[in-house]
């Protein structure tokens, strides 16, 4: 096999996982020349990574991609990621949602409060500028973009986000230099949980780099993630009728050679080719485990909705979210072609 067609495999497996396009891809690796084409990171920018997976929160509602990523740029040293606009509707910015739930805060209230410091305890604002929102963490050289917004617009919504803390009586950590107190206090109360962050991070980190997948290798209407201090849990939902391919998701993810070291460890699947059933509603339970001694896994649901579910709301909500027609008629083609043709008539 010659080089050239190995670029070019590299080239379209690297360009599903970021939802970049292919010809950009395969010039950034003939350029670059990396090892992988998906980078292994250090465990402290991996820490980074799966926190940005984490509370970016682009599954809170319906956006114009899966998990609200258009997509990502991953290097060895800096991960970018483009967020979409919105969430569900134009007046709910995505990027807005997304500083509430990173950039960390301290209660300075008169009420009992038991929780830590909200977003991310360590994480910094370090910049903003044409290339986006620059992020990192306290400690380490660890850094992410998150760009999408202009950088004014970026600016308006850091303002906002900031009035926002001002009436719920939450003080600003993002600009403190060094590990403040609440965050100190918080870290030595549940170093227990902290453990976990850190040992599964690596998946964290390797799942958002190939965040792409989940609309170049898959087409749910419908992605929510969390993660439950061991495993990564998925929920995809499709219209009827919609293919799951989930096989062909899970063989990208675990690919022999530039995948995530995980192997299906259990396996439940409910898919036919017909309506035998009366069209029910269908489930296909996918566990993913790590090889070796690794922390963590994935656990995938993908549900195939009942026939005859109206999806009309949905719809409508990925349609102001800016979702593309292409993307539309791949996830919701019952309802897209319903709603195109009656438009139409």
């Amino acid at each position: 096999m010659s080089h050239g067609s190995i670029l070019t495999q590299q080239a379209r497996y690297r360009s599903r996982c970021t939802g970049r396009g292919h010809q950009s891809e395969h010039q950034f690796l003939s350029t670059n020349r990396p090892a992988s084409p998906i980078a292994k990171v250090t465990h402290e920018q991996a820490l980074l990574e799966a926190a940005l997976f984490e509370r970016i929160d682009g599954i809170f509602d319906y956006c114009a991609h899966p998990a609200g990523i258009q997509w990502v740029d991953p290097r060895t040293d800096h991960l970018t990621v483009c967020l979409d606009p919105y969430l569900g509707r134009p007046d709910r910015p995505l990027p807005l949602h997304s500083l509430a739930g990173l950039l960390p805060t301290h209660y300075i209230g008169t009420e009992e409060t038991p929780e830590g410091p909200g977003g991310v305890p360590g994480l910094r604002l370090l910049s903003i500028d044409e290339h986006g929102l620059h992020l990192g963490m306290i400690g380490s050289s660890a850094s992410a973009t998150l760009t999408g917004p202009t950088p004014d617009l970026w600016r308006t919504l850091l303002d906002e986000h900031r009035s926002w803390c001002r009436e719920n009586e939450l003080a600003p950590l993002w600009n403190t230099a060094g590990l403040s107190e609440p965050e100190t206090s918080y870290r030595a109360e549940h170093p227990h949980w902290h453990s976990i962050l850190a040992d599964s991070a690596w998946l964290g980190s390797g799942l958002l780099r190939r965040i792409g997948l989940f609309h170049t290798a898959v087409s749910p209407f419908c992605l929510r993630y969390w993660f439950d201090g061991v495993d990564w849990k998925f929920e995809l939902k499709y219209e009827h009728g919609v293919a799951l391919d989930h096989d062909e998701l899970v063989a990208l993810l675990t690919h022999p050679s530039w995948g995530l070291p995980l192997r299906v460890h259990y396996r439940h699947c409910e898919c036919r080719p017909c309506d035998c059933d009366g069209g029910r509603e269908r489930i296909c339970w996918i566990e993913l485990a790590p090889h070796g001694q690794r922390r963590g896994g994935i656990s995938f649901r993908f549900r195939s909705t009942a026939r005859g579910r109206d999806h009309t709301a949905v719809h409508a909500k990925l349609v102001s979210s800016g979702a593309p027609k292409p993307w539309l008629e791949r996830a919701l083609p019952q309802h897209h072609r319903q709603i195109s043709e009656t438009v139409t008539v």
